[in-house]
């Protein structure tokens, strides 16, 4: 669905015609509030444009890609895994190869540990999709465009305030509810076929127990 067909969609749950750029902040404001929810796997990317330099420290800054939205669990630096840590621990495990951490706040990344020699850094995430137009779909599969304007009537109502009929029906909740729910047993189908179908998702958990918040 185009943005102008996923605002069609909500004028006929609704019943109302409303002002066209309001209507469209609405329809983003619902995609990215679902993206934020299912944080589905069609949303990652893996960026391989930074190397290490020899005797980089912790304190080296490393910017971070700018359509960056949430690390993935872990990177590699060459080939070895390295896991994320809280920024707040980053002094305690600032001599530490294996890990690194996020400032969000500056747009960049760290690897803890001290770096011998150059080694490409892959760094999967999920990015932050760009808003909607009239004229762009949903990154997303199509069949499950429709929660957004399910979930445009249901913020409408909040914002509108009046008669719970004229914008807003049970049955519609109900309906969002179960296609957010198909939503997200599809795209943890999508993360288990990822790791050949296994349960655990990122390595043992003996492995990962150091990087856990």
């Amino acid at each position: 669905m185009t943005g102008q067909q996923i605002l069609d969609k909500f004028e006929n749950y609704t019943g109302d015609s409303l002002d066209p750029d309001f209507t469209l902040q609405l329809a983003n404001d619902a995609m990215h509030e679902i993206e934020e929810d299912v944080r589905p796997e069609g949303l990652k990317k893996v960026d391989t444009s930074r190397s290490t330099a020899v005797d980089q420290t912790y304190t080296t800054a490393i910017p971070l890609p700018t359509d960056f939205f949430l690390p993935a669990k872990f990177i590699y630096v060459g080939t070895e895994r390295y896991y994320q840590v809280p920024l707040e621990r980053a002094l305690e495990y600032r001599d530490s190869n294996g890990f690194y951490y996020v400032d969000t706040a500056n747009g960049e990344y760290h690897l803890c540990g001290r770096q011998t020699s150059v080694q490409t850094i892959t760094f999967p995430y999920f990015y932050a999709t760009a808003d909607l137009t009239l004229n762009t779909s949903p990154v997303w599969p199509t069949q499950f465009h429709s929660l957004i304007p399910l979930r445009m009537a249901e913020m409408y109502f909040a914002i509108d305030g009046g008669e719970r009929g004229r914008s807003w029906d049970d049955k519609y909740a109900r309906l969002y509810q179960q296609r957010l729910n198909r939503f997200r047993d599809y795209d943890a189908k999508l993360k288990l076929a990822g790791m050949g179908n296994s349960s655990a998702m990122y390595g043992d958990e003996g492995e990962i127990a150091n990087s856990i918040y």
